[in-house]
């Protein structure tokens, strides 16, 4: 059976992290986590939602999905700072 985390509509969609985040989420490797080819961030929307002042399209992604974990990921050709939600779980 498929995994329902990697089929939910938020799946696929990119969200930016700025460097304030970077520091706060990873603060002992930010640069590498903003910056460096690959990345991961596991957490919650909500907690992505009170770390910054998202403009609309971010919120209309982020809000939805409230205490729901996310598996935000960056890789290779990504600009700093943004991730990919690769799953989003309960």
């Amino acid at each position: 059976m498929p995994d329902p985390s990697l089929n939910h509509p938020a799946c696929g969609r990119v969200v930016y992290l700025d460097r304030r985040q970077a520091q706060f989420f990873e603060p002992n490797g930010w640069h590498d986590f903003y910056y460096g080819d690959t990345a991961e961030w596991v957490g919650t929307a909500a907690a992505l939602l009170r770390s910054a002042d998202y403009d609309q399209p971010h919120r209309d992604i982020l809000e939805p999905l409230g205490d729901r974990h996310l598996v935000l990921r960056r890789v290779a050709g990504q600009n700093p700072g943004w991730f990919t939600i690769e799953r989003v779980g309960n």
